[in-house]
């Protein structure tokens, strides 16, 4: 498994809870997967996680206020 692959992973599952811990890893994952020229379900995976973590930082600011 490449970095940018692992890095989707562990943002997607964080992006749950802690969507900017999401965030940050769905972001890195992505410019890692442009460097090195990855398959583009890296590139899926981790936009996949960057859109679940906004959707949820957005949830739980709304059950938050």
């Amino acid at each position: 498994m490449g970095t940018s692959k692992n890095l989707g992973i562990i943002g997607l599952c964080l992006g749950w809870l802690i969507p900017l811990a999401g965030l940050v890893l769905g972001i890195i994952g992505l410019c890692l997967q442009k460097e090195k020229g990855k398959e583009d379900r890296d590139k899926t995976l981790n936009i996949v996680s960057i859109v679940i973590a906004i959707i949820f930082w957005l949830v739980w600011t709304y059950i938050l206020i």
